[in-house]
């Protein structure tokens, strides 16, 4: 194991992986003792391991050898490792995935770590904290919340379960999701840690009024699942399954779905004086990510159009 990414639910799940990987890195270190070509240092919390060696290629050909294949990851066509260091004894490594990653990831961290200080850092925790338990707390009526502390509580972060509703209602995260834009807001991270869920993850930033709005429109659409599982609507042609309708769908001359378009565009009463509108309708994501299709326009198409704008 490299690294590791925690979804953090509470001290108490942070104690198990901590045993698991202190496991994996003990291993690990006891592998590497036995390669005879390297010194292994161990670190404190979780026992990470730090490997000394002046000559990575011996520590690869040694790991062969004794059936481990350690791979020196680099780009086909543009190099990402091999710099060397600044007293020229060894290079660098591989710092970066992609030869033009963005180098704005570490100095927009550092900006925000700076400018908050440790009391701002703190208390922006306290807040996202905060607001992840409000938010909670107003669903868990209408959807089953995963993965509480011993208190009942949850982290910067919490999980709604929505895999009942695909045998109850034909309903799937996605659908959610989508509906979702209809009231004007993004979804959710989807399916993940969790499949057939959404993971709810309020900043610090946002006011309990969006905070409210975006439990409203959950709630609603809870309602709307609710309607499909009475029988009210149609399980196959619904306004979850049609989600999201921008306003070229609803602008058409022909209106076939079995809702109004104004059920459609304006669910919620708030949302006819203020609304952050859908750019497009339903879209196929498995075949869009398999078929990926250039929408840049040619020179002369560009040339056409600005041209068209200023006549």
């Amino acid at each position: 194991m490299a690294a590791m990414f925690a979804v953090y639910h509470g001290p108490e799940g942070l104690k198990t992986i901590a045993q698991r990987v202190h496991g994996l890195a003990g291993a690990f270190a006891a592998g590497l003792k036995k390669l005879g070509t390297v010194e292994v240092q161990g670190l404190p919390f979780f026992d990470t391991v730090k490997v000394k060696c002046g000559d990575a290629k011996a520590i690869a050909d040694a790991a062969y050898k004794n059936g481990i294949n350690l791979r020196i990851v680099d780009n086909n066509t543009v190099p990402t490792g091999g710099l060397p260091a600044p007293d020229q004894s060894q290079p660098l490594g591989t710092i970066s995935a992609a030869p033009w990653g963005s180098a704005l990831i570490l100095p927009i961290s550092y900006t925000y770590i700076a400018m908050m200080g440790s009391k701002g850092l703190t208390d922006a925790s306290k807040i996202a904290i905060l607001n992840a338990n409000y938010m909670a707390k107003r669903l868990e009526k209408h959807y089953p919340v995963l993965f509480r502390g011993v208190n009942g509580t949850v982290a910067h972060e919490f999980i709604i379960d929505l895999r009942g509703f695909k045998n109850t209602a034909g309903i799937e995260p996605e659908d959610v999701a989508k509906r979702l834009m209809d009231y004007g807001f993004h979804g959710p991270t989807m399916s993940w840690p969790v499949p057939g869920t959404l993971m709810i993850e309020p900043t610090e930033s946002e006011s309990k009024a969006e905070l409210d709005r975006y439990c409203d429109a959950l709630i609603s659409i809870r309602e709307e699942i609710a309607m499909i599982e009475k029988g009210k609507a149609d399980i196959h042609n619904n306004v979850l399954k049609s989600a999201p309708h921008p306003p070229s769908l609803l602008m058409a001359d022909v209106w076939s779905k079995p809702y109004t378009r104004e059920y459609a565009a304006y669910p919620a009463p708030c949302l006819k004086t203020a609304k952050f509108w859908p750019t497009t309708g339903r879209v196929d994501n498995v075949y869009g990510d398999r078929n990926l299709i250039c929408t840049l326009l040619s020179v002369s198409q560009m040339a056409d159009e600005a041209a068209a704008a200023t006549a």
